[in-house]
Order: C-alpha cells, then structure tokens, then sequence
C-alpha cells in the first residue's frame, strides 16, 4: 500500500513539473529567453561590482596579454565624459573575452557612490581594468622618452602628453591601442584578424590626419616597430607635428620608411612582413553624408531611419564609428540619429549620458 501512495506520489510530481514547464514556455518563449540571456553573455556584462583599479608598478604590463584593448585618460580630471564612457563601454560590450584597460593619470578610489555615472558604466563589466599611473617618472623610466619627461615639456602642452602615454604603453605591454576621443566600437574585434596592423588610407593621400591613423592599431610586445615609434616620438620636434599630433606623426613616419606607404601610388605594396596594413574604409564606418548611406537609403525603401542604421551596419564590414562621422552631438548622446546605434554598443553610457560630471 504504502509503494503504491509513493508512486502516485512521484507520477503526481512529475505531472506537475511537466505542466509547470509548459506554462513557463507559452510565457517565456524559448528562442527569445536563450537569445536574451546568450546576449547578456555574450556582451560581458552582468550585475554590478568594483571596478578593478590598480596602480602601475615596474614589471606589471611586461608580462600582460597582447590581446588586451588599451586607452588613456590623461588630462588628470579624474573622471571620464559620456563620449569616453561610451568608448571603454563599446569595446568592453563587443569583446568580453578581451581585457580592456583604462590608463588615468589622476589617482580614485571606487567609493561605491550612485553618483558616479562613468563608474556605474564600467562595474557593469568583469573585463574593465583601471590603471593608474601614480608614479609617471617610473613609467617613462628606461624608454627613449625619459628625458623628454624630465625635460617638463610635457607641461607646456599637456595636449599631447597622452600621445607620449601611448606610445610607452605599447613598449611596456605591446596591444590593441584605441582613441578614447575618437571612436566607438559595433563589432567584436577579432583576434586572428585584429593584431599586428595599422589603418591606412590609400586615397586623399594629403589629409591633415595623415596617411596612417593613431586612432586604432596593434603590435605585439617587443615589435620593432614599437621601438621605431618611440624613436621618432623622441626625435620629432612638436612643430615638425601637424595639428599637434605627434604621435599619429610618428607613426606615420615609421610605418612609411618601413612598409612603403609613403610611395605616391595609392595600390602600394606593404614591405613589411611581419605587419598587416588594412583600409580605412574597412575599418570605419561612413558618415551620413556618404555615397554609402545614400545608396542604403535607396536600397532600403521601409522602415525607420534606424532601421536604415541597423541594416547599414550589418551590411558593412566596419568595426568602428567615430564621433566626427556622427557628427555634432550635444552632451546627451539620446538627441542624435545614432542614439538606436550607440544603444546597441553603450546602452549603459547612453542612458546616463546626461549626468556625466566631465
């Protein structure tokens, strides 16, 4: 008797699990629940923690993965704007098995205050790593560039101290370098695609931003050409540097004796062997007033400007957009065409965009 009110029992409860599946099916649907929790995954983002804050000391990024995604924040605010939130957010969200490193020269503490809108972006994502530079002697120490930072230079255009920042982070650690001002990630970036290369524009060879962008590049630790660049960067004089970029200028200088970019033919062969030189029109997506755009206008005949957007971005192998092929944008990033865009990349930035204190 008792073996036969067990069974029942057991029959009873998986009757009732059974059930409860079913109801919780025609309530969740399955494809939609696994794309929104495979998307949160995917994204790297999860519930809110401290923000990883470390200081830089001799020896630490020697031994760093050459797969990180690195950008600087030298002005010594202390804090980030929205535009640069959006930056470490973007990239952060499109590659979270990436680490994403934010240098600032300006020493914080991760208090936990509400108020903090950059911060509350960031401890939305595991592989954000703030790193401090509390000891900029040490930093520059050993590198082609000491004396200039001993000479104090630096202090009478601090403009260009960060592109002195970058150039020795790619000594000390090799990486993925991005323009924290520049540039906003909508694709994952790729390991086996995106390392040892530059952008280059092979047309509109007499831009003022030269031939080679700095606003995105990789090279491994140890690279020769990262020792070119430091010894450019500490032989150029700054009025040898249009439009005070020095480091782009630098750049530029050592990837053209090298690998030949400086020849007058826009189809250029790459001498180097041991690094990828890729389009800039692969790179970037095109600004609204391109023949791209308008050719998606005419391809697409419904929907919403957003729509449009959307459609374009998935079309187009780009992998970054940057603020000026957006256009001008007010300090709330929702009062622009892009908002849909910037939703996708920087949700988090995006709806706090208005209460950044930078």
């Amino acid at each position: 008797m008792r073996s036969y009110r067990l069974t029942q029992a057991i029959i009873a409860t998986a009757v009732a699990i059974i059930l409860t599946c079913h109801l919780w099916l025609i309530a969740f649907p399955s494809g939609e629940l696994t794309k929104a929790i495979s998307q949160d995954q995917s994204k790297g983002h999860s519930e809110e923690h401290a923000v990883k804050i470390v200081q830089w000391r001799h020896g630490y990024l020697e031994a760093i993965d050459n797969r990180r995604i690195v950008m600087h924040e030298t002005t010594g605010r202390g804090c980030l704007n929205a535009r640069q939130s959006c930056a470490i957010e973007s990239a952060a969200r499109n590659n979270p098995t990436r680490p994403v490193q934010l240098f600032m020269r300006q020493p914080f503490e991760d208090s936990g205050s509400r108020s903090d809108a950059w911060l509350n972006v960031l401890r939305r994502y595991n592989n954000v790593e703030i790193i401090q530079l509390s000891d900029e002697m040490q930093y520059f120490n050993n590198t082609a560039l000491f004396g200039w930072y001993m000479s104090a230079k630096w202090q009478q255009n601090g403009t260009q101290l960060s592109d002195y920042f970058r150039s020795v982070s790619l000594f000390r650690g090799g990486g993925l370098l991005l323009d924290l001002d520049s540039v906003v990630t909508i694709k994952p970036l790729n390991w086996m695609k995106w390392n040892n290369f530059f952008v280059v524009k092979r047309s509109d060879r007499n831009s003022l931003d030269g031939r080679v962008t700095a606003k995105m590049l990789h090279l491994i630790h140890g690279h020769h050409l990262i020792d070119e660049v430091i010894l450019n960067m500490a032989n150029r004089d700054s009025k040898e540097a249009p439009n005070g970029r020095r480091f782009g200028a630098a750049i530029e200088a050592s990837v053209s004796r090298i690998c030949g970019v400086n020849e007058p033919d826009e189809h250029f062969e790459n001498r180097c062997l041991d690094v990828r030189l890729i389009d800039e029109e692969d790179v970037f997506l095109p600004s609204l007033n391109s023949s791209h755009w308008r050719r998606m206008r005419l391809a697409i005949t419904s929907g919403t400007e957003d729509e449009m957007i959307k459609k374009s971005v998935e079309a187009h192998g780009a992998v970054l957009v940057t603020w000026d092929s957006m256009g001008y944008m007010k300090r709330n990033l929702r009062d622009s065409v892009y908002s849909s865009l910037l939703a996708n990349h920087c949700p988090f930035t995006l709806a706090a965009s208005i209460n950044f204190p930078c």
